[in-house]
């Protein structure tokens, strides 16, 4: 379709960039107002719709790491997660049962006498 006119070819990328931006900025709305929001809000409608563009969006995430110095951190370390780039930081539950491991492994310390 596409292949007959060059020139449809520009519009479309000045359409798909477009719109990439706009869901971009819309994500990092959405991760800026995170906890002014109900938990339910977050994981189930703005997590989930950051999760299905961002994985599958190989124009949004280009745009994105093309931009990255213009994004809130918070942002990048969202997408960095949701890519696999980096790992979530445990929970305050996990943190606290690897603390109690780390206590319980030290049965022959000062701790325990």
């Amino acid at each position: 379709m596409f292949k007959e006119n060059p020139q449809d070819n520009v519009y479309l990328r000045i359409e798909i960039e477009t719109m990439s931006d706009l869901i971009l900025a819309l994500i990092e709305n959405a991760v800026l107002q995170r906890k002014n929001m109900p938990p339910d809000a977050w994981e189930n409608c703005w997590l989930a719709f950051a999760r299905g563009r961002i994985q599958k969006s190989v124009e949004l995430k280009t745009l994105f790491e093309a931009n990255r110095h213009y994004c809130a951190k918070v942002l990048g370390d969202l997408i960095d997660e949701l890519t696999g780039k980096k790992i979530p930081p445990p929970t305050r539950y996990r943190a606290f049962v690897a603390s109690l491991g780390e206590l319980f492994s030290r049965r022959g310390s000062h701790h325990f006498r």
